[in-house]
């Protein structure tokens, strides 16, 4: 069963983890099951209850923190993409 909702997940540093075309994000159910299998923190939840046989009061999540910790590299790699998401998809 499909929910329609969206979850954020920024990296261990607390920043998203792709800034454009537009921010990462998976569906909550993905999101769930990353929590649940305890390979990320849960930061806000949405407003929604999930409905379990066992009653208990778990809801969608909606911003998640991944738990590896990667370094990024000091260079950014320049792209095609990048560049004419930068630019607008103008020539100069």
């Amino acid at each position: 069963m499909r929910t329609g909702l969206r979850t954020l997940v920024l990296n261990s540093n607390f920043m998203p983890i792709s800034v454009f075309p537009d921010l990462y994000t998976i569906p909550s159910e993905e999101a769930i099951s990353r929590y649940l299998n305890d390979s990320c923190n849960v930061i806000y939840w949405h407003d929604r209850t999930i409905l379990t046989p066992s009653r208990h009061d778990l809801k969608w999540p909606s911003v998640i923190v991944n738990r590896n910790t990667k370094s990024f590299g000091k260079e950014l790699k320049l792209k095609k993409s990048s560049l004419f998401y930068r630019d607008q998809c103008s020539c100069v």
